[in-house]
């Protein structure tokens, strides 16, 4: 799985200064590596986008990449 999400991250991902921001910032405070990858967080930003949601509840948030996304 992590070789598909690798190539959906080439592909398809477009860098994000904010995103690319919070990555550094996890790994500047030394925090675990666990946050979903760039390809996971544009399939979050397309399903609120799609379901049109107004409120989502996120349960551990880290660094907060998958928030912002």
């Amino acid at each position: 799985m992590k070789i598909v999400n690798q190539y959906i991250d080439t592909v398809f991902y477009g860098q994000d200064p904010i995103l690319e921001e919070v990555i550094s910032s996890i790994t500047e405070h030394e925090m675990p590596a666990i946050s979903v990858s760039p390809s996971s967080g544009k399939l979050l930003t397309m399903l609120v986008s799609m379901t049109k949601a107004k409120s989502i509840l996120e349960i551990g948030a880290l660094g907060g990449y998958s928030g912002i996304c």
